[in-house]
């Protein structure tokens, strides 16, 4: 074929491709959209300076927490899982990129069959039996005039980066969850301190009540009514001490751990007053400090990317192959002599003329994905948004709390002083005396509540703000 009738051929193909439909493609929000909702709310709380760390947890200074947390966002089976598929995607990535290059290999073959009598070949050829044999190599390139390969590629390279921020995603509930769990197993601890206190002092109220009984200054009922006290504070204890098992346990299985491990562990040693750093002018880099929306943004560059791909396929593309090699019908030996050479070469141009609709059905599958990982986006964000916001007003509210608390607990323990003046100077007896010490405990159970759920709190900061994630080098997809 001459290259006037090639470039005919071609001229011709790309007058009769398809010209691509128009479709509805819909926006993702973008940063600003949601920093004004953040920003309003800026005022219910005081940036600090610091930085949140991508090692977190380490703030509430206990070693053991640490190495739980070291050894599971490494070790563990989830870990490895989402691993494997970030491996798996970026084989993918390879894949795509080789098939842009020449695809040559080498081809050969060995064929017996009787040639027809009544085809092109007369007898005695026609009705004989013949062996054919062919050696060779064989070479196919797509020119890929509009670029599909690559915007595969760059579509997969979003899914590749999106894995990578899936495994952050991961790391953050994995150490998370360790971390409410370790917390609120060391306050579980706190409180059980306080009931064994309050145990005591019950067991030595009941002691003075028994002694008042055989002098006959009280009742059976008074008895009975502290012995329901003991029942009911040892009925605390007990279900207190199945808590702390369950969420040792819990906290096993989070780490990737064998249950012979719960044993290994021993009681949490956290530092008192702990606050989360808030980063300074949070509301400037949402977007940017969550994984979680780096992956439905990596999974958005994806869907669109597809977009793209399904774009190319209204427009004619030209293929080329070829085979260099030896042919024989003649027998094995005569396969290597010159004049069993026989090269030929193909050039095929695609013409997508008519299809009935199936290019436009695909580009419609692909735009309704994207709009649909839209929506995936913008709901992400929202939530996102309204997170930070959640946890900033419920932290101001506790703070509230706990400000109100303080001022209970000065007239507990203001009372308890009164009583054990009263004691001392002989206008009342024990009783009044240990009644106040178990009130003041039982402040002190309340006040380690309310400390239990400021630090969870502050976990749920801590997870609204990324955990010390940063997409700044994976946010676009590199060529």
């Amino acid at each position: 074929m001459k290259n006037r009738e090639i470039l005919l051929l071609a001229v011709i193909a790309i007058g009769l491709g398809g010209c691509v439909p128009k479709f509805d493609k819909l926006s993702e929000l973008k940063e600003y959209d949601i920093k004004k909702e953040v920003e309003n709310s800026k005022s219910s709380f005081v940036d600090d300076k610091s930085e949140l760390k991508a090692k977190w947890w380490e703030i509430f200074g206990d070693k053991q927490l640490d190495a739980l947390i070291s050894k599971a966002i490494n070790d563990a089976p989830s870990i490895k899982s989402v691993e494997a598929r970030y491996n798996a995607a970026n084989s993918v990535t390879e894949a795509l990129k080789a098939e842009t290059m020449p695809q040559i290999s080498a081809k050969s073959s060995a064929s017996r069959e009787r040639f027809s009598e009544n085809d092109f070949l007369p007898p005695p050829f026609g009705g004989g039996y013949y062996s054919r044999y062919q050696i060779g190599g064989a070479l196919e390139y797509d020119f890929d005039f509009w670029n599909a390969k690559e915007r595969q590629i760059k579509s997969q390279k979003s899914l590749v980066l999106m894995q990578k921020a899936s495994l952050e995603v991961t790391r953050l509930a994995i150490s998370s969850g360790i971390c409410e769990l370790y917390l609120s197993w060391n306050f579980d601890e706190k409180r059980l301190e306080i009931l064994h206190q309050s145990l005591a002092i019950a067991q030595e109220a009941l002691g003075a009540l028994d002694t008042k009984y055989k002098t006959g200054l009280t009742n059976k009922s008074a008895l009975n009514e502290q012995e329901i006290k003991i029942s009911k504070i040892s009925q605390q204890i007990n279900a207190l001490k199945r808590t702390i098992e369950g969420k040792k346990e819990e906290i096993c299985i989070l780490a990737g751990e064998h249950p012979s491990e719960i044993e290994k562990l021993k009681k949490p040693k956290i530092k008192d007053d702990i606050k989360v750093p808030l980063p300074k002018n949070i509301y400037l880099d949402i977007l940017s400090k969550r994984a979680d929306v780096s992956v439905q943004k990596q999974l958005l560059l994806a869907k669109a990317g597809k977009i793209d791909v399904a774009k190319t396929s209204f427009y004619p593309n030209i293929n080329l192959s070829s085979f260099i090699g030896l042919n024989s019908l003649f027998g094995a030996t005569e396969l290597l002599k010159s004049a069993s050479f026989a090269p030929n070469g193909q050039v095929a141009f695609s013409l997508p003329i008519f299809d009935w609709g199936e290019r436009k059905a695909m580009l419609n599958e692909s735009v309704n994905e994207y709009n649909s990982q839209v929506f995936e986006y913008n709901s992400l964000v929202i939530k996102a948004a309204n997170e930070i916001v959640g946890v900033l007003k419920k932290s101001k509210q506790l703070e509230l709390q706990i400000k109100s608390h303080k001022e209970e607990m000065k007239a507990r323990k203001s009372n308890e002083k009164i009583a054990l003046n009263r004691l001392k100077t002989g206008l009342d007896g024990k009783l009044p005396y240990l009644s106040t010490k178990i009130d003041t405990l039982q402040g002190l159970f309340n006040e380690s509540e309310l400390q239990n759920e400021s630090v969870l709190l502050q976990i749920s900061l801590i997870k609204a703000l990324g955990g010390g994630y940063t997409d700044s080098a994976d946010y676009v997809a590199k060529e």
